[in-house]
């Protein structure tokens, strides 16, 4: 019996001592914290565009899928051609991805019927630096061929920008 109680001691002891050593060992980690201090700053730059950024697709439809294309091609040329009448450099236009698609008619319950027509969609964007020669481009675009239009004013030196903002950002948190 008294071998019992003497382990059943030891054993207690161990335990208590153990799991009051374990709690020690967290409560501290949990009280330790890292210290920081965080600003933040804010700037804002205000510029005026210089660039317009257009986006032309060119859209055919036609049975015979080369003469789609062949008349497809005839847009996309005229586009080229007039936006080289306004002096955007070879550089400033960019040919894009060319889509080709077979068109159905569609019979009472939506079932796909006849073959109707190929219709290719060409896009083409082009980088305008001279904004006073807006209104005369879209509208010699319009003239020009049947065609969708899309534009979007932007900065020529956008991420320049971007860092010197950032900066100044920089510069408003550490005064304050």
């Amino acid at each position: 019996m008294r071998r019992i109680n003497l382990f059943f001691t030891i054993f207690t002891t161990t335990f208590l001592l153990s799991t009051s050593l374990y709690s020690a060992k967290h409560h501290d980690s949990h009280n330790i914290q890292e210290r920081s201090i965080t600003v933040t700053g804010r700037a804002t730059t205000h510029v005026a565009p210089d660039i317009i950024l257009w986006q032309i697709s060119a859209t055919t439809m036609h049975q015979n899928l080369s003469q789609a294309k062949g008349a497809n091609d005839k847009q996309i040329k005229a586009i080229i051609k007039m936006a080289k009448k306004f002096k955007i450099k070879d550089k400033d236009i960019q040919t894009g991805r060319l889509d080709i698609t077979k068109e159905y008619h569609h019979e009472k319950y939506g079932n796909r019927g006849k073959f109707k027509h190929f219709e290719l969609t060409r896009q083409v964007t082009l980088k305008q630096k001279n904004l006073k020669k807006f209104d005369q481009f879209l509208s010699a675009l319009v003239k020009n061929t049947d065609i969708n239009v899309n534009y979007s004013l932007s900065v020529s030196n956008l991420e320049e920008l971007k860092a010197e903002t950032r900066l100044k950002a920089v510069v408003a948190g550490r005064d304050k």
